[in-house]
């Protein structure tokens, strides 16, 4: 679950669970980015992972496309192609997943 504020071109959010945040123990996932004029946000990304007690953090960036259907239902697109390593993708131990693409609550993929 991802959760979005934006003011102005200022974009901020967090994440819980889901792919963004693979690994061992509990993640969260802080965003932070800008709007551009392609529509594109380019997101630093801060990982907060606890586990055994211990807290670490790691950088990393994500860019992501705001994209509308022809219903105009709103998503965001992660800005790679399946199989590209991302970023965001910063534990070696792990399998980059598939790009992600978040779509409001209140709208089903189509």
């Amino acid at each position: 679950m991802a959760w979005l504020n934006q003011i102005g071109d200022c974009v901020y959010g967090s994440v819980v669970g889901g792919e963004i945040s693979r690994g061992p123990g509990q993640t969260i996932v802080n965003l932070s980015g800008r709007v551009g004029a392609d529509f594109a946000i380019g997101f630093d990304v801060v990982m907060v992972t606890q586990g055994d007690q211990l807290l670490f953090g790691e950088h990393s960036t994500m860019v992501m496309v705001i994209e509308w259907d022809d219903d105009g239902r709103l998503s965001l697109r992660e800005d790679r192609a399946p199989g590209e390593t991302a970023g965001r993708c910063i534990q070696s131990a792990f399998e980059c997943p598939d790009p992600l693409i978040w779509y409001r609550l209140d709208d089903s993929p189509p």
